[in-house]
């Protein structure tokens, strides 16, 4: 079967669907809304659909993202004239709730999940600029409350306090309460990417959607009782086998050798971390701090990665467009002077010396960001110049 990838989106070529007559397209949403999926590449690829296609199968597993990216693909699917079934394979989070819930009917199996939660922001700029980002954040949570509770039945005043709560409803709660349609079996395993960045915007997930992806969130109170109990046990061991009893000798062949081979993953030292005597739980603990370092290390540099590929991408799309209107320009020109398009390719171009300043000449921290080649050193700049960047940036955009 052939399909189009664009990024976490994925089109499939459409096929005979023989039950209801007419042609059936698979579309695969996994990822972040405006950052791994993106509107005009979803708009471009459904309008690109043949007129012979009458379903859409939509698969789903997004944490969300740009809520404004995220309702011109809503407004797709709800505009789109095939019916369009969405259903919810991992997690239907924030804006993505949105999306799945845009579809004609809506399919979630029962260990999936949809989130809803306030819409949040930012600014850079003085008072007003922020005045004007709080009246637009409230403007769009005001509009995602109402197209929650026309969908789901349920009063306004009550969709504000789940948002408010950060919800997260599994296929059977969201059956009750009337976000999804149908709830189907379970599905057995769903990727997660970037699971460190979820939980750290999102905080704690619920323990089936945690356990499911592998996922160790910060421990409750229950939690801490619970570890308690077990070193209080564990010391219990090891003074009994120092006393000369033979509780805790005699261990199977099997763990013995998982004690020896060291298991070497982040979760199995973690898994490892209350066993064995004293000086083995400190080694654990040291091994999984220095882990847990070098992660956040690595988390930091791809973040600034990241952030610098967005920045870059704008850059090349307004550069896009500006080129697009020259050209037009020029063409009307071209036309106006008498020139056929062939002809005009043979005048001779215009000087090169108009003084344009290198790349190296950067004047500031923002020209010195992009002249920079990719790699550590550009890392590291973006990181200790992040505010600057964005400044600099925040003000370009307004002199254009």
């Amino acid at each position: 079967m052939g399909k189009q990838v664009f990024g976490q989106l994925t089109i499939f070529d459409p096929v005979q669907n023989f039950a209801g007559g007419g042609e059936t397209a698979r579309v695969e949403l996994y990822g972040a809304i405006g950052w791994e999926v993106y509107a005009d590449e979803f708009l471009q690829a459904l309008n690109a659909l043949p007129e012979s296609v009458g379903d859409i199968d939509l698969r789903i597993h997004s944490y969300g993202g740009s809520v404004t990216e995220g309702w011109a693909i809503a407004q797709a699917l709800k505009n789109h004239r095939a019916t369009v079934t969405g259903t919810v394979e991992g997690t239907a989070a924030s804006m993505a709730s949105v999306i799945a819930m845009s579809c004609d009917r809506l399919v979630m199996a029962e260990n999936s999940y949809l989130m809803i939660h306030r819409v949040s922001g930012g600014a850079f700029g003085d008072a007003e600029d922020m005045e004007n980002a709080a009246r637009t954040v409230r403007q769009l949570e005001s509009d995602i409350v109402d197209f929650y509770a026309s969908k789901t039945g349920i009063a306004s005043e009550e969709i504000r306090e789940m948002m408010a709560a950060e919800t997260w409803l599994n296929g059977k709660e969201a059956l009750e309460k009337g976000f999804c349609h149908e709830v189907a079996g379970e599905v057995q395993a769903v990727a997660l990417v970037g699971e460190k960045a979820i939980v750290e915007k999102l905080g704690s997930l619920p323990g089936p959607v945690a356990e499911a992806h592998g996922i160790l969130n910060e421990p409750t109170a229950k939690d801490a009782k619970g570890a308690k109990e077990v070193e209080e046990t564990d010391e219990e061991t090891d003074k009994a086998t120092d006393e000369g009893t033979d509780e805790g000798a005699g261990a199977p062949e099997e763990v013995q050798e998982v004690e020896e081979t060291a298991v070497e993953s982040l979760l199995g030292k973690v898994k490892n971390l209350f066993g064995g005597s004293a000086d083995g739980r400190a080694q654990n603990v040291a091994a999984l701090t220095a882990e847990n370092s070098r992660l956040i290390a690595e988390g930091e540099t791809l973040r600034a990665d990241l952030a610098a590929a967005v920045m870059e991408r704008d850059e090349f799309r307004e550069r896009l467009q500006t080129l697009e209107t020259e050209a037009r320009k020029v063409e009307a020109v071209i036309a106006e002077c008498g020139f056929s398009p062939a002809e005009a390719e043979s005048l001779p171009g215009p000087s090169d010396d108009d003084g344009e300043a290198s790349a190296g000449s950067a004047a500031n921290v923002l020209d010195q960001f992009r002249s920079m080649p990719k790699g550590e050193a550009r890392s590291a700049f973006f990181r200790e110049n992040e505010d600057e960047i964005f400044r600099l940036k925040s003000a370009e955009g307004k002199k254009i």
